[in-house]
């Protein structure tokens, strides 16, 4: 799934998605948590920049993924 933000007013949509894609992908709450605060982060930055971020989701499932196999899960 592709999220785009390109303002304010779809970061904290954006983020959330990105966030549900991963805890899929963490299989650990902690990871998950972590990965959420990142695509948050991530994409306030672009609203407040004006930058468009596409497949924010991919970012945050990756970065899960790789966690959770560094943390053993």
């Amino acid at each position: 799934m592709k999220t785009v933000v390109t303002s304010a007013g779809t970061h904290s949509k954006a983020a959330t998605s990105a966030g549900m894609q991963a805890s899929d992908a963490a299989g650990d709450p902690r990871v998950a948590s972590a990965v959420t605060a990142l695509a948050r982060a991530l994409a306030k930055a672009a609203a407040d920049t004006s930058t468009s971020v596409s497949d924010l989701g991919e970012v945050a499932t990756t970065t899960a993924a790789n966690l959770a196999k560094a943390t053993g899960k």
